[in-house]
């Protein structure tokens, strides 16, 4: 014989209270309910069924006429199969979208909890304080008298100026605005950076409004950023992002630019004895440079390097019309959003 239960064991069965389970049945969800001679009602085992059934549905937010339809086609019996089966399916789909909804919402909230994380990192704070002291010398690095380095150094100088001619560019981490001049020969600039020290330097390299405008600004807050952009500038920026970040800085950048902006960036290859010591930490996905100042001060940045299949690896996903160029010294690239 079949279990028989009692409106208090089904609410216990089911998680269904008291109260709905009335409900149910004055809505006809839940009909021929038997009764003991007492007049309590009495449930079967197809009763229970029904109602986990029911509960499923409506935590996944099916509406209460779809199921007094479904109660109704469940009583006529095998001759509406057809009919529930097509409605069970209609809310197979609806929950599967607002799933995908949810997803992309949860990715975002990662994103934001990361960006928050990036933030509230030391590394940004050692970041600022080593370009506040650097900023008066930084651009040496691109005067050492190095042949290769120098050929690079002008390779990738044209190859920007053909990438971006005619744009309105994003600069991620402009600086002393070293790079905001070269590619100002042929595009607008709006050059973003945190460092005080490197943009006052930036904005006294005697660049008109037409051609650029300097602004304070977070590579991770790209969205307070005032302007349009068909175009994305990041030259030796790339290197300092942590590796966990990686994500959430190119979705932040992306989504800051229109699409199929261009995007072109630059940056170090792993030259031993260049650039300071490099330290590999234990447990950290990140390396750094152990580098000094003029002023004999010492400073850990973060740097990364990375090899032709790596670079593939990270840009291609988000890109089409991805071009790589690694050579002895630098790295350069350029893609379209996608």
């Amino acid at each position: 014989m079949d279990n028989r239960y009692t409106i208090r064991q089904l609410s216990q069965f089911t998680g269904i209270s008291l109260h709905t389970l009335r409900y149910y049945e004055k809505e006809g969800i839940l009909q021929e309910i038997g009764r003991l001679r007492n007049g309590h009602r009495i449930y079967e085992e197809r009763d229970l069924a029904w109602l986990q059934l029911v509960a499923r549905l409506r935590k996944t937010g099916m509406s209460i006429s779809h199921m007094k339809q479904l109660a109704e086609w469940r009583i006529r019996g095998a001759g509406t199969l057809s009919d529930r089966r097509s409605i069970l399916e209609q809310h197979r789909e609806k929950l599967q979208r607002h799933i995908a909804e949810m997803q992309d919402n949860l990715a975002a909230l990662n994103r934001e909890i990361e960006l928050n994380q990036a933030l509230d990192d030391d590394n940004s704070d050692i970041l600022r304080a080593y370009y506040a002291q650097r900023a008066a010398h930084y651009e040496r690095v691109y005067f050492r008298d190095d042949p290769v380095r120098q050929k690079e150094l002008l390779a990738i100088e044209n190859d920007l100026s053909r990438a971006l001619t005619g744009k309105q560019v994003l600069e991620i981490a402009c600086g002393t605005g070293y790079w905001t001049q070269k590619a100002a020969r042929t595009a607008h600039i709006t050059g973003i950076d945190a460092s005080p020290e490197a943009l006052k330097i930036a904005m006294h390299k005697g660049l008109g409004p037409e051609q650029a405008t300097f602004l304070d600004g977070d590579a991770y807050t790209l969205q307070a950023v005032p302007g349009t952009f068909n175009a994305a500038l990041a030259m030796f920026w790339f290197s300092h992002v942590p590796k966990s970040q990686i994500l959430s800085f190119l979705n932040g950048l992306h989504q800051r630019i229109e699409a199929r902006a261009v995007v072109y960036m630059a940056d170090n290859v792993l030259n031993p004895g260049i650039g300071g010591e490099l330290l590999v930490k234990p447990g950290k996905a990140d390396t750094y440079k152990r580098r000094e100042l003029p002023d004999g001060s010492k400073h850990e940045i973060l740097k990364n390097y990375y090899t032709p299949k790596e670079l593939r690896d990270i840009f291609e996903p988000f890109s089409t019309e991805l071009n790589i160029t690694v050579g002895d010294c630098y790295w350069w690239l350029s893609y379209r959003v996608k």
